[in-house]
């Protein structure tokens, strides 16, 4: 099985798909954050350290509050320079007023 080693913070040691999972005949397990697989000495077990995991949670809220942010300022305009919406204005020709004083 070939693979890449990509130094980044992450709560998983090593993404794997199905047919990965299959080779290695792993039993993973999200809910505990481990990985079991047989070796030729036995059961090798590998558990992600909870340290690691809340460390990319903050960050990645971080990161989340800081796009709410920048989309929030993309989207508003300094007060006084709002630009009206769904008003608009049309001329008035005289007759039209004069037909609608005189009804």
């Amino acid at each position: 099985m070939k693979f890449s080693v990509i130094r980044s913070a992450s709560p998983y040691n090593i993404i794997l798909g199905r047919s990965g999972l299959r080779e290695l005949r792993a039993i993973p397990s999200t809910l505990h954050a481990m990985m079991k697989f047989p070796t030729p000495r036995g059961i090798a077990t590998l558990v992600t350290r909870a340290a690691i995991i809340l460390e990319c949670r903050k960050r990645e809220e971080e990161q989340l509050l800081t796009e709410d942010e920048d989309e929030l300022t993309d989207k508003t305009t300094p007060l006084g320079k709002e630009k009206p919406t769904g008003i608009s204005q049309l001329p008035l020709e005289q007759d039209s007023l004069k037909n609608a004083e005189g009804s």
